[in-house]
């Protein structure tokens, strides 16, 4: 058991030999000691770390300082941060208390190396980090929707109907993979875990290997899920067409997956390295590069395949077998890193599931688009700037758990509550409810102005009145409210159970985003076609 100072009063040290895991503080970048002081027998109470007396006015302080090994978990469970097990941190402690009765000592570094900055963003702080990477995913949801437009007339896409099939499940699964490693990569850089560059070298080896096996099985399962879709209500399937299907989107979802990863590290990096938040940045740039390079790529890998090879069920079934050869290789690398193992066999079932959730979606979506034409335009536009919301709160207080609670404990400001209420996740004393109303403030202006693009350049069949977005924005503020407060709750509930938030809660928020917004969408058109409004804009 690792020891630690206890300081009865100012300038008074005694060593301890026991020390409970929960009072043990780790910070991220560095192995930093915290010291704990309060003046009163109420706030040491409150604070659960040990007793001290008041004294007069300002009351007698006491502080529990730790002496932890920067490598060391005092469980002896597992190891927490890296470093040799002898870099133990050592500390002087300030023998004078304020005039409020507290002990403020001067926190000790191991080394010179930089360190982490845990500094409190402020809502202006993050609303500048968050426009330009939220208004770069929005145009991405933009382009997406066009290039679709495009290209739904090629070859490929006629003469292979399951491709209209494969492309909701492809993007979304996608989308999942790389705002999970967005929000995985930005934990570890907000503690610090990329600072040291061996530590970050293995890192991301791992997690690209990760990626790739990822990609590789569900990009195969999203093949066989537009095949079999396509056997049920058509009861025909050409062998052709199934080989050129799997193998366009195992090359699409492995080579996409590969570029965006890439993409997502240096973005990363480059945020560590000016001193943003990769929260408030990676994850919608993750979610807007996703859909539109891998709908891009599908489009042509696919007609390369059909149209210039010579005999595409040869080749195609060769690269099929030759892309499943890769996944071994690829689970092995990340299968040798503890950080990823966990990951890789936990991480499936998620975004599995959260691709059952998104089916309905398309449900809604494939019974509605044919009494409202409307509705096709906007669909991409609505889910994807509520899916790039959420996931960047859910980011943030994984991060955040990470960086000051411990996994498997309700967090601090949590304890004592029965359950979190909408009004008290909105307006109550917590850490996240700042950057939510900044998050929330997007939501108009941002869905005003891709709405403008769309009716600019005159796609859709939407004439976008004042009517329509007066219930456009209704029904997209209710999207985001829903998807924070879920957000809020669900990633404290994983957490609470010990699981990963950022492996697990992007996946089921994305997908709950996509159901929510088509079927909005749905009710919003639906309500303005009883009101009166029959044109061709809005519906029949």
């Amino acid at each position: 058991m690792v020891p630690f100072i206890d300081t009865a009063a100012c300038g008074t040290t005694e060593t301890v030999d026991d020390v409970e895991l929960d009072e043990i503080v780790f910070r991220s970048g560095s192995s930093k000691v915290e010291q704990l002081s309060t003046t009163n027998e109420e706030a040491c109470n409150e604070a659960q770390l040990g007793n001290c007396t008041a004294e007069g006015e300002g009351g007698s302080c006491s502080s529990k300082t730790k002496v932890v090994s920067e490598s060391e978990d005092p469980s002896d469970e597992q190891p927490l941060l890296m470093g040799s097990p002898n870099d133990a941190v050592e500390m002087k402690l300030d023998e004078k208390c304020d005039h409020n009765g507290y002990n403020t000592p001067p926190v000790g570094k191991l080394s010179d190396a930089d360190e982490v900055k845990n500094k409190l963003e402020t809502g202006k702080t993050m609303a500048v980090q968050m426009f330009l990477p939220f208004l770069i995913a929005g145009l991405g949801t933009v382009g997406a929707g066009l290039v679709l437009d495009y290209v739904q007339h090629w070859m490929v896409f006629t003469k292979i109907p399951e491709m209209f099939i494969l492309v909701p499940a492809l993007l979304g699964l996608k989308g999942n993979l790389e705002m999970t490693l967005a929000s995985r990569l930005s934990t570890m850089a907000n503690m610090g875990l990329l600072d040291n560059q061996s530590e970050r070298s293995a890192l991301l080896v791992a997690n690209l290997c990760l990626i790739e096996t990822q990609a590789n099985v569900i990009s195969l399962f999203a093949s066989f899920l537009a095949i079999l879709l396509r056997w049920i209500t058509n009861g025909e399937v050409i062998f052709v067409n199934i080989v050129v299907l799997i193998a366009s989107s195992m090359s699409t979802g492995i080579s996409a997956s590969f570029f965006l990863s890439l993409v997502m590290i240096s973005v990363i990096l480059l945020c560590r390295y000016c001193g943003i938040n990769p929260d408030n940045v990676a994850t919608p740039i993750a979610a807007s590069l996703g859909d539109l390079v891998t709908l891009t790529m599908l489009a042509y890998i696919g007609s390369f395949y059909l149209l210039i090879i010579g005999r595409p069920t040869i080749v195609c079934t060769l690269i099929i077998f030759g892309l499943i050869a890769l996944l071994p290789v690829c689970f092995l690398g990340s299968w040798k890193n503890k950080d990823t193992k966990e990951v890789v066999l936990n991480g499936f079932s998620p975004i599995i599931c959260s691709m059952l959730i998104s089916s309905g979606s398309g449900f809604i979506l494939g019974r509605s688009v044919t009494q409202f034409k409307g509705i096709a335009v906007f669909q991409p536009i609505i889910n994807g700037i509520g899916g790039n919301l959420v996931a960047i709160q859910a980011s943030r207080i994984s991060t955040y758990l990470h960086k000051n609670e411990k996994l498997g404990k309700v967090a601090s400001y949590l304890r004592g509550r029965q359950a979190a209420n909408p009004f008290w996740v909105f307006f109550g004393k917590q850490p996240h409810i700042t950057a939510a109303w900044v998050l929330v403030s997007f939501v108009g202006p941002g869905h005003a102005f891709f709405a403008l693009i769309i009716s600019f350049l005159n796609a859709g069949h939407t004439t976008v009145s004042l009517k329509f977005m007066l219930f456009y924005l209704g029904a997209a503020y209710v999207q985001v409210f829903i998807l924070l407060y879920f957000c809020f709750v669900g990633v404290h509930m994983l957490w609470k159970w010990k699981m990963n938030p950022d492996d697990i809660a992007i996946p089921y928020l994305t997908a709950l985003g996509d159901f929510l917004g088509t079927l909005l969408l749905y009710i919003c058109f639906y309500i303005m076609s009883s009101l009166g409004d029959h044109d061709a804009d809005v519906g029949d």
